[in-house]
């Protein structure tokens, strides 16, 4: 039922090939009838499919889990300690009429992401992990041509990242890669090893 909501979403891109993108609803395309949605039966927009999900706990609690999972620590579902630190900041998106910035605010400032659990929780991505050792050295980088992605030919840091498991701009699925431990194998640490060397 929710996709049929977001039928007829359509962009034009003037001109082709350029970031210039302008948004339509195409109305021959779009579904005009009754939707039911957790519940609620209306004629439903995807405008209107946008704030039913957005104003849902489970939302929130989504949120929070992706959010702290990639900025502080990951989190134990089966912890009555993590559960109830979800709730605390799910409690400030649901308060803050859905926003993104006060819920990132309360995170970045709060005590666990100050808290020795945080210290050294997370495992850096590979593009992270190249750019932290280019600064820290103090190292200048130039960015060479990639060279048909084949990594043992292209010595950019794309190609780079590739063998450490991370090939920019094509992830593996429609969930992304897998955080923290997820970069953790014998070909990509291999590849950290190299990429140190």
């Amino acid at each position: 039922q929710i996709s049929r909501a977001f039928t007829g979403w359509r962009f034009t891109q003037d001109p082709p090939e350029s970031d210039n993108l302008t948004f339509f609803i195409d109305a021959e395309e779009h579904d005009p009838g009754s939707k039911t949605i957790y519940g609620q039966t209306a004629n439903f927009s995807g405008e209107d499919v946008i704030g039913i999900v957005a104003a849902r706990r489970a939302t929130a609690r989504f949120l929070v889990n992706k959010i702290f999972t990639f900025f502080v620590y990951p989190l134990t579902p089966e912890s009555s300690e993590d559960r109830a630190m979800i709730e605390k900041f799910a409690d400030v998106y649901m308060s803050s009429q859905h926003s993104i910035k006060a819920l990132m605010r309360s995170i970045l400032v709060s005590d666990e992401f100050f808290s020795e659990r945080a210290r050294f929780a997370l495992i850096k991505n590979p593009a992270e992990y190249q750019v932290g050792f280019l600064r820290t050295l103090g190292i200048p980088y130039r960015p060479g041509k990639i060279k048909k992605r084949t990594v043992f030919l292209d010595d950019t840091l794309a190609a780079q990242s590739r063998l450490m498991g991370l090939d920019i701009m094509n992830p593996p699925n429609v969930a992304g890669w897998s955080l923290n431990l997820g970069w953790i194998s014998t070909s990509n640490m291999l590849g950290r090893y190299n990429a140190a060397n």
